[in-house]
């Protein structure tokens, strides 16, 4: 993949002249640099995914201005000299821009980013939006196809570094999947799909959510358990964040293990995609990413048991 070129994005995007383009982030779906124009910064993401993830930019920025309405603070979309939120550059790649937001991202143990987080997703479920189609929980966040078994071994003829950590944890992998797979899926409604502390950028003078390109349908309490899934070791902020949802909106979450489906499934998708990725010489050039993140989801995804543990020792009487 060769290195984006500033000079053809600011023309594309009717930006005038270019000083820069920086490298700025990195995740499972893109790459996030800064384009410093003469005019001022954006944040420009190319994605590294087929077609058939991109997003469907129009409705997000639709949706996401409808949140802004209600007090989410969220950047704002450039669109091209054609009008359009997404382009393709020369190479194939499509690419995104948005605002350019000075801001860091918090601490995953951040009290006050989580409390402020919960905050947005109360407001943003607040909205009740219903999907105007026949919509489906995407199956990324609903269910997880792996053979464990079969991956595992592929990584052990790979001589692959973490392969015998793989190895040992997949049955741990199957029952969380089969669990995780077999969980109800709740009423739909439109929403961020991907609200967590990683989203947000603190400025300094306030915070602001990004990456608003995963806009869809989706359970609300599931999604605020992918928030409270690392959290559930700390009863009271557990309890805090339950209680800056409701005072913002939220929907009524009946509490249990259900509500983290969600979040096992996620992980489990992403840590299968990472490791294909790593067993694909194509994908050389994301390899340092992919092992990273198998590394930390091969060492704190819990089993079956233990996740159901974390969940009941949550007294309820804080939750309500």
């Amino acid at each position: 993949m060769r290195e984006p070129d500033g000079r053809w994005l600011a023309g594309r995007y009717g930006l005038g002249d270019v000083t820069e383009l920086i490298p700025a982030a990195r995740g499972a779906m893109g790459e996030v640099y800064r384009l410093r124009c003469v005019i001022g910064d954006f944040a420009a993401k190319r994605y590294l995914r087929d077609e058939s993830w991109l997003p469907h930019a129009d409705f997000s920025e639709r949706f996401a201005q409808r949140c802004r309405a209600v007090g989410v603070p969220a950047p704002a979309a450039v669109r091209d000299v054609e009008g359009q939120l997404l382009t393709r550059d020369p190479d194939g790649a499509w690419w995104q821009l948005a605002a350019w937001i000075d801001g860091v991202v918090p601490s995953p143990n951040d009290r006050a980013a989580a409390l402020w987080l919960a905050t947005q997703t109360g407001r943003i479920h607040g909205l009740g939006q219903a999907p105007d189609w026949d919509a489906e929980l995407d199956p990324f966040y609903a269910r997880c196809r792996v053979d464990w078994p079969a991956l595992a071994d592929r990584a052990i003829a790979a001589d692959a570094e973490w392969a015998t950590d793989l190895h040992r944890r997949t049955q741990d992998f199957a029952e969380l999947a089969a669990w995780s797979s077999a969980a109800a899926v709740g009423a739909l409604i439109v929403s961020h799909n991907d609200l967590t502390v990683g989203n947000v950028l603190d400025t300094g003078s306030g915070r602001v959510l990004i990456d608003w390109d995963n806009v869809g349908p989706q359970d609300p309490a599931r999604e605020l358990g992918v928030q409270l899934f690392d959290r559930l070791s700390d009863v009271e902020l557990t309890s805090d964040v339950l209680a800056a949802y409701r005072a913002a909106g939220g929907v009524e979450i009946d509490w249990g293990a259900e509500v983290f489906a969600s979040a096992v499934n996620i992980r489990l998708n992403l840590l299968a995609e990472m490791v294909g990725w790593l067993r694909d010489p194509a994908a050389a050039a994301h390899h340092d990413f992919a092992s990273a993140r198998v590394g930390s989801l091969l060492r704190t995804t819990p089993d079956l048991s233990a996740l159901l543990h974390r969940v009941r020792a949550v007294e309820l009487g804080s939750l309500t």
